[in-house]
């Protein structure tokens, strides 16, 4: 808050000062705060999520030492267009007793270090009212699993959707989207939005042909809080 009690910027899983506020040093001071906050709860790295068309943020971020490491379009659905149900697949949200397996599957499709998956969702999963993990089944077998942030009124987030390389291609894909958007829609959230990797042509075909529509571009940068310049927050 700025003296006059005006709201100039927040912290939580986004950071950002707001235009009017900008060149006052409110970044810099949530940054820092941020930074604090992760070193307490042994994170050990950062990762900056940067609108592509933001030549500042990019500037910003690289006299950090933050790494550009890849970038992702930014997808709205914009109609209902729900495949036929020809498949067995089912959803259904993950216990505790799963975690293994969403890590396991998580790190397969997406070349991630799986002890260090399982770590960050164990902690993770505390405390998520409004953060849904789910199962992608097949007559009653994991294959793929997806996850949800539903905590923004009328707004779903559909991120971390993977099926495993052997599923890929047949349709299932297709299908657990189509079980993830009446979930969403279920639950009155009506405007429904995930992340899709730029390079990833068979994703971004089956977002699209779900009536999904690319609304913009991110670039993901990540920065390892041992090699914070000491000059900066």
């Amino acid at each position: 808050m700025l003296p006059d009690n005006s709201l100039s910027g927040f912290i939580g899983t986004s950071l950002r000062s707001f235009a009017a506020h900008r060149r006052q040093g409110v970044f810099s001071a949530l940054l820092s705060a941020a930074k604090q906050e992760v070193s307490q709860r042994g994170i050990s790295k950062l990762i900056f999520i940067n609108e592509t068309n933001s030549a500042s943020g990019k500037l910003f971020l690289e006299s950090l030492g933050a790494k550009y490491i890849f970038y992702e379009y930014w997808m709205e659905m914009t109609q209902i267009k729900l495949p036929q149900m020809k498949h067995p697949i089912q959803l259904r949200p993950a216990v505790s007793e799963d975690i293994g397996v969403v890590a396991h599957m998580t790190a397969v499709c997406f070349d991630m270090n799986e002890a260090e998956l399982l770590e960050t969702m164990t902690k993770k999963r505390a405390g998520k009212k409004d953060h849904s993990v789910m199962l992608i089944e097949l007559n009653g077998d994991a294959i793929g699993t997806l996850a949800m942030n539903h905590a923004d009124e009328n707004s779903a987030f559909i991120y971390g959707f993977c099926v495993l390389p052997e599923h890929q291609g047949r349709g299932y894909g297709r299908q657990a989207l189509a079980l993830a958007i009446q979930t969403a829609l279920g639950l009155q959230r009506t405007n429904i939005e995930l992340e899709v990797a730029c390079a990833n042509n068979r994703a971004l075909s089956l977002y699209q042909s779900c009536g999904f529509e690319v609304m913009g571009a991110n670039d993901y940068f990540v920065q390892m809080l041992d090699d914070w310049p000491a000059n900066n927050p």
